[in-house]
């Protein structure tokens, strides 16, 4: 199951920023990323909201941190805690 990212204004500036300071094209970092281009476009012009793990993708390629795109690694869900099952109603 993939986690959406809830999108901050900013990633597809910050995206096309950590880019071209790493100096690669849409192309190179598709191909580093494994997404295609029209994936890499897409997020730079702000359509789109990627998932967690198209961000960490493009930050292993990129060789940055998650937290260049201004994402901490989400937590672990916490576990729904069950009810205590109630006592059956009755004649004692």
């Amino acid at each position: 199951m993939q986690r959406e990212v809830v999108m901050a204004g900013g990633f597809a500036d910050r995206l096309k920023a950590i880019r071209k300071r790493a100096k690669m094209t849409q192309e190179g970092l598709a191909r580093a990323a494994n997404l295609s281009l029209s994936t890499i476009a897409k997020l730079e012009q702000g359509e789109g909201d990627p998932t967690w793990n198209t961000v960490r993708a493009l930050a292993r390629a990129l060789s940055v941190s998650v937290a260049e795109f201004d994402f901490e690694e989400p937590e672990a869900e916490p576990m729904e805690e069950s009810p205590a099952p109630k006592k059956p109603k009755g004649k004692k």
